[in-house]
């Protein structure tokens, strides 16, 4: 995956998170605050693993793609099994 895909993926993930919480909050399941709160843990907490730059100078894969595909293949190869 290249920094262009990863960059939309994450935009694209960022999205469908963002969307549910709006939705809990719409149906009153939890407070803005609390969205807000959960958010700012979240990214506290996780921010030594989100260092990108620094894992592309290393030339780490810092993509799902390679995982995604290979799980993809394997529930297709199984449910396109002769019976």
């Amino acid at each position: 995956m290249n920094e262009e895909e990863l960059l939309e993926t994450m935009v694209q993930r960022l999205g469908v998170e963002v969307k549910r919480l709006y939705s809990q909050v719409k149906h009153g399941r939890v407070s803005a605050a609390t969205v807000v709160r959960r958010n700012v843990e979240y990214f506290r907490t996780n921010r030594e693993r989100m260092r990108y730059d620094q894992y592309r100078r290393w030339r780490l894969p810092i993509g799902t793609g390679a995982v995604e595909g290979s799980c993809k293949f394997v529930v297709q190869s199984r449910f396109k099994r002769p019976a």
